[in-house]
C-alpha cells in the first residue's frame, strides 16, 4: 500500500529525530501537505532545479534531500528565480519536499557514523556527542581508528576511491602515519581543533580553506579534504536502506529512487 506524507515524515523522524537538529536548521517539511499521498520518492543531497526535474520525470510525489530548500525565511516568492521557481513547479506538480539535515547528521547510523564506516573506522565515539532524551549515541562526527596505521597519501587515496570523489585535498605529509580518525560529512572545519584535541591524527571533511589549513597544521593534525558534496553524498545510501527497512516492515509499498546523475557544482578542470 501506499502512505500518506505525515507517515512518511514519521518513519524518518523515527530514523533521524527532527528534535536532534541544530536551533539554526530548518528541517522536515518544506512543501506539500500531510495527507497527500505518496507512492514514489527520489532522494537527493540538493534541491536543485535539476532534482525537480528528475522528480517530476519519474512521477515521484515527495523529494527529499538532505540540504534544506528553505533556511531563512522569505519575504516574497519570484517564479523567475530560485527558490521561487522551485517551489512553483513543485506544487503545480503535486510535488512535496521533506529535509533530513543536521538531525540526520546527529542521527546514529546518519551521515557522519555511515561515513565513517565508508572510511573503515572502528571503535569509533561521537566527535561532539549529543543526548535524545536521555539517551546517548547520537551527535556530530565520529572518531575511531584504522585497522593498521597507514600513510596519509595512501588513506587519501582509498577515502577518494570509497567516495568516488573527483579528487581530495591534502594537508600533511605524504609519508605521515594515521591510526586515530575523525570525520565530518560535509564542512568540518569547525571541529579540527576537537578531533586533535580527542588525539586524531587526521580528520576527513570537506571545505576546507586556506586558512583552515594553516590551522591544521599549527595543531599538528593532518586533513584529508574529499569534498562536501562527496563526505555526505555517500551517505544516502545507507539512509535510503533505513527507510526501506521500515517500509517493509510496515507493509509500505512506496518505490525510494537515489537522484543517481546527481553532480558536485564543483568541478575541477
Amino acid at each position: 500500500m501506499s502512505a500518506s506524507l505525515k507517515k512518511v515524515i514519521d518513519i524518518i523522524d523515527g530514523i533521524a529525530p527532527f528534535s536532534l537538529a541544530e536551533k539554526w536548521d530548518n528541517v522536515g517539511l518544506q512543501i506539500g501537505s500531510p495527507d497527500m499521498g505518496i507512492s514514489k520518492i527520489l532522494v537527493a543531497l540538493d534541491p536543485t532545479m535539476e532534482t525537480l526535474k528528475m522528480a517530476m520525470s519519474v512521477n515521484a510525489q515527495m523529494i527529499i534531500t538532505h540540504h534544506p530548500l528553505l533556511f531563512h525565511s522569505i519575504s516574497h516568492i519570484d517564479f523567475n528565480s530560485f527558490p521561487g521557481n522551485f517551489i512553483n513547479e513543485a506544487i503545480k506538480n503535486n510535488i512535496s519536499v521533506i529535509a533530513a539535515h543536521t538531525n540526520l547528521d546527529n542521527a546514529k547510523m546518519g551521515i557522519n557514523q555511515i561515513l565513517a564506516t565508508k572510511l573503515g573506522l572502528t571503535g569509533w565515539e561521537i566527535l561532539e556527542p549529543k543526548e535524545l532524551n536521555g539517551m546517548t549515541g547520537y551527535g556530530l562526527g565520529v572518531i575511531g581508528y584504522l585497522n593498521e596505521p597507514m600513510d596519509l597519501r595512501t588513506y587519501a587515496m582509498k577515502v577518494k576511491e570509497s567516495l568516488g570523489a573527483a579528487s581530495v585535498k591534502i594537508i600533511g605529509s605524504d609519508e605521515s602515519k594515521v591510526k586515530r580518525v575523525a570525520t565530518v560529512g560535509g564542512s568540518g572545519r569547525d571541529y579540527i581543533a576537537k578531533a586533535r584535541e580527542k588525539g586524531a591524527d587526521l580528520i576527513v571533511t570537506g571545505d576546507i580553506g586556506h586558512h583552515d589549513a594553516l590551522n591544521a597544521r599549527a595543531l599538528g593534525i593532518n586533513v584529508i579534504d574529499a569534498g562536501h558534496f562527496y563526505t555526505e553524498r555517500a551517505a544516502l545510501t545507507g539512509f535510503i536502506e533505513q527507510i526501506r527497512e521500515k517500509f517493509e516492515t510496515q507493509g509500505i509499498d512506496i518505490m525510494l529512487e537515489l537522484y543517481k546523475d546527481e553532480a558536485d557544482p564543483v568541478r575541477i578542470l
